[in-house]
């Protein structure tokens, strides 16, 4: 009986504790809510006798399965390039045009022809090469 009086002496005031290891949670995610999201949130922890920390927590840590994998973050020069990239490919598609029509209509000659479309290949190649290091 007397050990039973220690005890409760020693744990009065302190908050009970879900995990009995001590754990250092020095990062806060803040977050805000509605009355009626809250009141939701607010009816499972107090029937849980929980803290609000530990409920969230809980929650989170037991969800992230459930969260859908996000794409990377695509770095801020992104839309530049893919801009350049699109005015490139138009130009080259628009000389493209202009070498083949001028064959068909016999006003380059083969071999010339063929030099132009080579070197449109090795475009096409070190475009291909650009975005592959990207």
């Amino acid at each position: 009986m007397e050990v039973l009086r220690t005890m409760k002496k020693q744990d009065k005031g302190k908050k009970a504790v879900a995990s009995t290891s001590k754990v250092e949670r020095k990062h806060v995610i803040s977050l805000r809510l509605t009355d009626e999201e809250y009141q939701s949130f607010h009816e499972y922890f107090t029937s849980l006798e929980v803290s609000r920390s530990e409920f969230f927590r809980m929650v989170i840590l037991n969800r992230l399965d459930d969260i859908p994998t996000l794409k990377q973050k695509r770095p801020v020069e992104y839309r530049e390039l893919l801009r350049l990239f699109n005015k490139s490919s138009n130009n080259i598609n628009q000389i493209a045009k202009k070498i083949n029509t001028e064959y068909r209509n016999g006003f380059i000659s083969e071999s010339t022809y063929l030099r132009y479309l080579n070197v449109l290949v090795n475009i096409r190649d070190a475009f291909v090469a650009g975005i592959n290091k990207c």
